[in-house]
């Protein structure tokens, strides 16, 4: 008996911001269809929102398959482990620490929107703002000195511009996440300005 061939996920996009034509196809054809993961392997796909809503909702589904333990440093992960990491997440992020860091995001986006105003002809938004100013804040975040964003960057574009799920993004994923625990565990001894300490 033949095995079934189903379509690898995640589709390719035509551009970086384009979403994927199979999308509208499934939603009209096959709203809940089987997809081959890489690393994974076989996964249901949910493409309409209410039936997207409803299994989000629904503990009965997981992120992990069935019998297969998840990674313990990922919030890709069902609870308990999901809930104990988002919890150590969240202590990060409290209403009275964003307002404080919202003078500091302020200059970053003023500094970014100067530079901007210097450059002769049309300029890029993404480009020039709304790719910088989150990844600056996040460096400030972990505690990546100035010098080394530029660096921490191209790592994190090298992730995001790949199918995440494809072993080659796992494997620059994992190599991300070490670096940035280096440039933060060295910023700790060496402190960068982050927004920790305004």
């Amino acid at each position: 008996m033949p095995t079934t061939k189903y379509p690898s996920y995640p589709f390719g996009r035509p551009s970086a911001f384009a979403v994927p034509r199979e999308y509208a196809r499934l939603r009209k054809n096959s709203p809940v269809a089987r997809v081959e993961v890489p690393e994974i392997g076989p996964a249901w796909l949910v493409t309409r929102y209410d039936d997207v809503r409803k299994v989000l909702s629904d503990n009965r589904f997981g992120v992990e398959p069935p019998g297969r333990a998840g990674s313990n440093d990922s919030l890709f992960q069902d609870p308990p482990g999901h809930t104990r990491l988002r919890s150590l997440v969240s202590k990060a992020f409290t209403p009275r620490y964003l307002a404080g860091m919202r003078a500091r995001v302020g200059e970053i986006a003023a500094s970014l929107l100067a530079d901007m105003s210097r450059r002769a002809g049309p300029v890029d938004l993404v480009e020039a703002l709304a790719i910088p100013l989150p990844l600056a804040v996040i460096g400030e975040l972990l505690g990546i000195a100035e010098v080394e964003r530029d660096a921490f960057r191209d790592r994190v574009d090298a992730v995001v511009t790949m199918d995440l799920m494809s072993p080659e993004a796992v494997r620059r994923g994992r190599s991300c996440r070490t670096t940035c625990l280096v440039w933060s565990l060295r910023s700790r001894r060496t402190p960068a300005r982050t927004c920790s300490a305004l």
